[in-house]
């Protein structure tokens, strides 16, 4: 388990945060780092929810409210924020190693059996806001090839030059842009309705109702996928053991909707 940032890159995260919210939230951010370091941890949460709802993007926000709810012994919430900073900062030492601790403790690991570690990272080595990025970016690069390149034979002086150089730019896009949209179709559909169990030993039940059996039950920190909502219940698979079953929603905390 490795500790808030309160000391290292306080000065830099205050910078960020000043950003968003001015010198209050700087003051706020160094007040949390107080909390935690007096085992605080509720006052600290408080502090980083706040810090959040000006900067939801903020993975070392998300870090710290991770650890701040793992030390007060919440382990499914320290576990959603681990992910949401990990969806921000996949290639972060610290964060993937605290995300993969949390999830060691009910069963879990970060980085699938049988896959490669570095292919895993390679995977995840940009966030998913990054690689939609990428992908429109290239889409927009391969239109205007393709609208440029009748120019170039058009006319009665061909371009044989520039035709052969948007040639191959047109096949540069479209191959790159392939990639990156199944890169992102892929990530999407892994990430969304990722959500964690926060309450331990969740009942799970064949249908959405107090009248329906117990199928099985989970423990807090477990990764599940939503899969379906009704009222107050939501349809999830368990990652892990491939089972799917009914529980109260208000038992998940949902990480990417």
């Amino acid at each position: 388990m490795r500790h808030s940032r309160v000391l290292f890159l306080a000065a830099a995260l205050a910078l960020s945060v000043c950003g968003a919210g001015g010198g209050t939230s700087a003051n706020d951010f160094k007040k949390a780092g107080e909390f935690y370091l007096a085992s605080q941890f509720e006052q600290a949460i408080a502090l980083y929810k706040t810090l959040l709802a000006a900067s939801p993007h903020s993975a070392a926000l998300h870090y710290n409210l991770g650890n701040s709810y793992f030390k007060s012994g919440s382990l499914g919430p320290a576990t959603a924020s681990y992910l949401r900073a990990y969806a921000l900062a996949p290639l972060d030492a610290d964060i993937g190693y605290n995300l993969d601790f949390c999830l060691k403790k009910v069963g879990e690991t970060l980085y699938p059996p049988g896959v490669p570690k570095p292919l895993f990272l390679a995977f995840h080595a940009l966030s998913l806001n990054a690689v939609a990025a990428a992908f429109w970016i290239l889409s927009c690069g391969l239109l205007l090839s393709l609208s440029l390149y009748p120019w170039t034979t058009a006319g009665l002086r061909p371009h044989p030059a520039l035709q052969a150089l948007l040639g191959r730019l047109i096949v540069f896009f479209l191959l790159f842009d392939a990639a990156f949209g199944s890169w992102w179709w892929l990530r999407s559909s892994q990430e969304k309705g990722l959500g964690v169990v926060v309450r331990n030993g969740t009942e799970v039940r064949n249908g959405p109702g107090e009248n329906f059996s117990v199928g099985f039950t989970v423990p807090e920190g477990r990764r599940v996928k939503v899969l379906e909502t009704r009222a107050d219940w939501a349809e999830i698979g368990v990652l892990k053991e491939g089972v799917r079953g009914w529980l109260l929603k208000d038992s998940i905390i949902v990480v990417n909707d």
